[in-house]
């Protein structure tokens, strides 16, 4: 089964926080991971698949963490986190 995991912070939510949420997830799905990290100032970021290496620190801030198993749907169309085309939601 995949894994997700979440913070909320007024502080702040940065790539160190996501890669310690992801790693501690690990065990729920080995195909695949993604971060998304939004702050309505800086409104959404999302890396599917590739570490979280950007240096950002978004006070006021969302974050999530998800590590997938392929079970039933294989394709790249599956990867999460997944955003709206406006990459608004």
């Amino acid at each position: 089964m995949c894994g997700i995991a979440g913070i909320i912070s007024t502080k702040g939510v940065g790539p160190a926080e996501l890669k310690l949420m992801s790693q501690s997830l690990q065990h729920r799905g080995p195909d695949g991971y993604g971060f998304s990290l939004y702050s309505p100032e800086q409104g959404i970021r999302c890396w599917i698949n590739r570490g979280v290496t950007e240096d950002v620190q978004c006070v006021n801030s969302v974050g999530f963490a998800h590590q997938r198993l392929s079970i039933v749907e294989l394709s790249a169309g599956s990867l999460q986190p997944m955003v709206d085309e406006s990459n608004r939601f």
